[in-house]
Formats: C-alpha cells, structure tokens, sequence
C-alpha cells in the first residue's frame, strides 16, 4: 500500500492528474462559484422582465383611458364598444402588472420553492392573457361588422 498516501493528498487538494475536480465537496465548490455568476444575471434579467412589464401595463392602461389616435365615438355602437373593451383590457392590464410584480417577487426570492411558483403564475398569466387577447379580437370583428352595416345604411338613407 506504498501508493495510499499519494491518493490520499491527491484527494485532499481535490484534484487528479489533468487538474480535474473529485469528489463531492470538490464538484459542489466549484458549480457554486460558476453558479453565482449565473444568480446574479438572473437576477438582474428578471427585474429588468418584471420592470419591464410593469411599465407596458401602466403605458397601455394609460393610452387606454385617454385614447387612442384616430379613433372616434359617433353613436351608441362605438360607446358600447368602447365601454366592453375598456372593462376587458383592464384585466389585461392588470394581469401584466400582476406578472410584472411576480417577476420581481421570482428575483428576490432565488431559486426554490417560491421562484417556481411565481414563474409558473407568470406563465398562468401570460397564457390567460393571450386567450383575453383573442376574445377582444372577435369583439373587435363583430363589432367592425356591425359598424359597416350601420355605416352601408347611412350611406343607402342618410336621412334616418
């Protein structure tokens, strides 16, 4: 057992020939550092998402309430639309901040059971949101629908 001591100090300084890593302390140390790296990016990408989304349902809710270019009310039509599709998107605003600030809850609590759990209400939300999206998209149809056949009859009897 002459060879002992040389594998025992080779394990105490964690390496083995070609400088690779054993062991489990070895292995484990070393991911850590590499991984701390990665914490720190994550971090930083996740409150630029979760910022970010912030910002976009506050810009939408905003141009939501004081109006967008080019469009106009005329009659009863537009304000029933209008009014539907102010109620829907606020949900949809919401939402995004809802997301936003779940990012950012994601970014502060690390990795774990609370970072999974926000990040899976993150991808709930997200997906809700595109279903919203394409409900208001068949709102927006019927209603474009309706407002040609309105504006086929002002243009037959401009009178009534």
């Amino acid at each position: 057992m002459a060879f002992e001591p040389i594998r025992n100090e080779a394990i105490k300084q964690n390496h083995v020939g070609y400088g690779r890593k054993i062991g489990i302390f070895g292995a484990h140390a070393e991911s850590v550092r590499r991984d701390e790296g990665n914490l720190n990016s994550m971090f930083s990408g996740s409150l630029v998402i979760g910022v970010t989304l912030l910002c976009f349902a506050f810009w939408l809710h905003w141009n939501e309430r004081h109006g967008w270019e080019h469009e106009s009310l005329d009659g009863d039509l537009d304000h029933h639309y209008l009014r539907t599709r102010m109620r829907s998107r606020r949900w949809v605003h919401a939402l995004f901040a809802v997301c936003g600030v779940m990012v950012i809850v994601a970014a502060f609590a690390g990795p774990g059971r609370v970072w999974i759990g926000c990040w899976m209400s993150v991808v709930v939300g997200l997906f809700t949101i595109i279903i919203l999206a394409g409900a208001d998209a068949f709102r927006t149809l019927r209603y474009q629908a309706k407002k040609k056949s309105e504006l086929r009859k002002y243009r037959i009897d401009p009178d009534e």
